[in-house]
């Protein structure tokens, strides 16, 4: 029998304490969406498999995340995410935001998915793009499907 929070792949128990999103299990690498009102994970499926990814030392950090040349660092603390970038922290604001709000910041930064590891407060699938857009005090990452936003601490 499964036990809830378990790996799909390879039954590992996967702590969820910090609420992620996505995360890769920490014991066989696969890529998972985490469902927190069903307390399971979902794998994340290629054609013919599942994405999986080797490990990465992260130090102090939760998560990261490889598009294009640019890396994205995450850490969870006090109940909150937060997103490191340039040795700036941001904390994150939300998902669900409307285009006024991202009106008049600047692309920064722009990638396709390739490396995952750890866990993101933020779904940014494999092979996806992923946008960073810019103000003076905020960040925005803009995916296929949503837009996070994170304010400077």
């Amino acid at each position: 029998m499964r036990l809830s929070w378990q790996c799909p792949v390879c039954f590992g128990q996967i702590d969820t304490k910090n609420k992620s999103k996505m995360l890769t299990c920490p014991f066989c690498g696969a890529l998972l969406i985490a469902d927190s009102a069903e307390k399971k994970f979902y794998l994340v499926k290629k054609k013919k498999d599942w994405y999986f990814f080797s490990k990465k030392y992260l130090g102090e950090y939760n998560g990261y995340i490889r598009f294009g040349e640019y890396e994205d660092f995450y850490f969870y603390s006090d109940d909150k995410w937060y997103l490191v970038k340039n040795g700036e922290k941001y904390v994150m604001n939300g998902n669900k935001i409307d285009e006024l709000e991202i009106e008049g910041m600047k692309e920064i930064e722009k990638g396709k998915v390739s490396y995952i590891w750890g866990h993101t407060p933020i779904i940014a699938l494999p092979e996806t793009k992923l946008v960073t857009l810019q103000s003076n005090e905020e960040i925005c990452k803009l995916t296929n499907k949503n837009a996070y936003l994170f304010t400077k601490v």
